[in-house]
């Protein structure tokens, strides 16, 4: 399912002045007193608010979380803090850098101060971090987290964060900002992304930290945000036969700026070079293959003129003796209201879910579908029996020979007599959204053959909830050749939570009622599936046979000859040849 909730930002952007306090009562980031020491005089306390987890398994707000606490993790972040005399000055240096390793064991870069980060009261969701830093001159604060190296474009050259490569009073702010990731290669076996994920964010209006008569504290907030985006795959290998062994990226950007986060290389077309494929990551999870897993797939932002695609590996199952390695490519379009087609860009802190409706040894049916990432809420915070139920299939009396309802699979094998149809109902918290498209890619859209009507709606005793039933009938007007298969996805607008339900034409020949030309007294009688003839030499009788996958003839009797009328996989005249 998909769920749309508005964003709270991994950190509280917020700055404010603290009162004033002396030297011996000021506190630290822990809350405890910090003891007067040599240079005290000389710093000034700047504490910044975070609100995300420290390291991979803190507690988090629901079971299954949108935003993981493995991708909100803060392994290592690293504030690097630019000085200038004036404010507005357009010449802001290094100063000093500040750094914090979830690692005990690790060091601390080269040249850098410790950050001092400690849990807040709230479960850890708020995190402090305290910087001492230099007065007498106005400040810019700059934060990476969890990225191992920084990539100079003007040499091209590694920068590890156990190095301090900017010197103080010398490096340029726009030096700086011009530093990029290290670039993913295609040739390196597992350099794909990963938890923790890299992130970034600025304070770029300067802190005042002129002043140096006084101590006071000062509050401020940084706003990290990934660099990456997310890929979350929906595969039931039970339904569509397709079991998921490995994914990767094609026309892929090798990394990603900071500041501000930007896309690698030339825009709007990559020079050469900049593209690769991802290297495969093994397609792995708790839900992998079973319904929806999330953090499948990570990758830098690209623009859509790349072109890009993800490419799903694994094994189809072609019959119960018979499987074979199959590989699909999912390109980056969505479809439009009009029946047309858009290509999506890939854009950080993004998350995009592929969801696979069908599969067979060639091609692969799905939907794409985009939100944000949103670091709070949970994917399966609403209970889906509260919020939206199951549809329930109800056939009519005449179709129920031939049309069938899979509960377990959530698929109507449909008649497509004339009339053919069937009512469903589903109960939903708030009003709800009707989607109908057709497995088979654009081309599909075209062959519209189901019509759903506007529901009745009535209330039903549990509070706040309402029953929706629906009429899904054979469109009477619709004379084309095929039938794909139908996917009806009923979403509810409140919470985004979903139900499926699909619709295949019966694959069996299904004779049809059929009227006589002018003038001819034979008849046809569809039920009894029986024409009768009168016995002179050309006697003929219409017969409508329908079927989605076409219809040929097995055999007939000598004394009777069988004519196709029509392209189409019905239609044929019986003549007696007697």
């Amino acid at each position: 399912m998909y769920i749309n909730k508005k964003l709270t930002s991994l950190f509280a952007a917020i700055i404010l002045l603290s009162g004033s306090c002396t030297t011996e009562s000021r506190e630290g980031g822990d809350g405890t007193p910090l003891p007067p020491g040599p240079g005290n005089n000389e710093r000034r306390e700047v504490l910044l608010t975070f609100r995300n987890e420290l390291r991979p398994g803190s507690a988090t707000k629901a079971d299954n979380p949108i935003a993981t606490p493995e991708e909100n993790a803060l392994s290592s972040p690293d504030v690097y803090v630019f000085a200038a005399d004036k404010e507005g000055s357009d010449h802001y240096t290094f100063l000093q850098r500040f750094a914090y390793r979830a690692d005990t064991d690790a060091t601390l870069p080269e040249g850098s101060e410790e950050l001092q980060l400690a849990a807040g009261s709230d479960n850890g969701k708020t995190t402090t971090g305290l910087l001492r830093i230099k007065k007498g001159l106005f400040v810019k604060l700059y934060c990476i987290a969890n990225n191992t190296t920084l990539i100079d474009p003007a040499t091209g050259e590694d920068t590890p964060l156990t190095d301090n490569a900017f010197t103080p009073g010398q490096t340029e702010e726009s030096t700086f900002k011009t530093h990029h990731t290290a670039l993913l290669s295609a040739t390196a076996e597992g350099d794909t992304l990963h938890t923790p994920l890299a992130m970034s964010g600025a304070l770029t209006t300067p802190l005042d930290l002129t002043d140096f008569s006084t101590s006071a504290r000062v509050q401020a907030g940084i706003k990290l945000t990934r660099l990456a985006a997310r890929f979350d795959i929906v595969n039931n290998a039970g339904l569509s036969g397709f079991t998921i062994t490995s994914v990767s990226m094609g026309n892929g950007r090798r990394g990603a700026g900071f500041f501000p986060i930007r896309i690698y290389g030339t825009t709007p077309e990559a020079a050469p070079g900049e593209l690769i494929s991802y290297p495969s990551r093994t397609f792995a999870g708790a839900n992998a293959n079973k319904g929806m897993q999330a953090g499948a797939f990570y990758s830098y932002p690209s623009p859509k003129d790349d072109n890009g695609y993800l490419v799903l590996k694994g094994i189809y199952k072609v019959n119960e003796t018979e499987s074979k390695e199959v590989s699909y490519r999912i390109p980056f379009t969505q479809r439009t209201t009009g029946g047309g087609s858009a290509t999506l860009e890939i854009n950080n802190n993004h998350r995009y879910t592929v969801e696979i409706t069908q599969a067979d040894e060639y091609h692969l049916d799905f939907n794409l579908s985009v939100a944000d990432w949103a670091d709070d809420g949970s994917i399966d915070e609403f209970n889906p029996e509260e919020s939206i139920g199951e549809p329930a299939v109800t056939i009519p009396e005449e179709f129920k020979e031939e049309t069938k309802y899979d509960d377990v699979k959530k698929t109507v094998s449909m008649s497509l007599k004339e009339g053919s149809n069937f009512d469903l109902a589903i109960e939903v918290t708030s009003a709800l959204i009707v989607q109908k498209t057709y497995a088979g890619g654009f081309e599909a859209q075209q062959y519209d053959w189901l019509e759903i009507p506007d529901p009745q709606i009535k209330d039903i005793t549990k509070a706040e909830t309402k029953d929706f039933a629906y009429s899904v009938i054979r469109k009477k007007s619709y004379n084309g050749s095929r039938f794909p298969r139908a996917i009806i996805r009923f979403t509810n607008i409140m919470d985004g939570s979903e139900r499926v339900l699909f619709v295949e034409a019966l694959a069996a020949p299904q004779i049809i009622a059929t009227s006589q030309e002018a003038g001819n007294h034979n008849t046809f009688d569809a039920d009894q599936a029986t024409g009768t003839l009168y016995r002179t030499t050309g006697s003929k009788v219409k017969v409508n046979v329908i079927c989605p996958d076409g219809t040929e003839l097995y055999k007939a009797p000598e004394w009777l000859e069988v004519k196709k009328n029509s392209g189409r996989c019905f239609a044929d005249d019986l003549r007696d040849h007697a």
